[in-house]
């Protein structure tokens, strides 16, 4: 939802609605956007390290992915 506010930010500033990057501009909302997606990767992994190690440092895998993925919507 918050990658579909950004997109729609500029739309938003002309119709009067109040989102999130609205108030913090795009720059600081892509931050936030990754923030959360490397978070979210941080906690899976802390959850899952003291019982299956092996997997849980499978997960971080993804972290390229995930970074591409937000570098192209960027």
């Amino acid at each position: 939802m918050l990658a579909n506010n950004i997109c729609d930010v500029e739309e938003d500033v002309k119709i009067g609605r109040k989102t999130l990057p609205f108030y913090i501009g795009c720059k600081n909302a892509l931050i936030v956007l990754c923030t959360y997606y490397v978070f979210s990767i941080y906690l899976f992994n802390s959850k899952h390290c003291l019982a299956l190690p092996t997997l849980a440092l499978g997960g971080l895998l993804t972290i390229p992915l995930v970074y591409h993925s937000t570098k192209t919507f960027v």
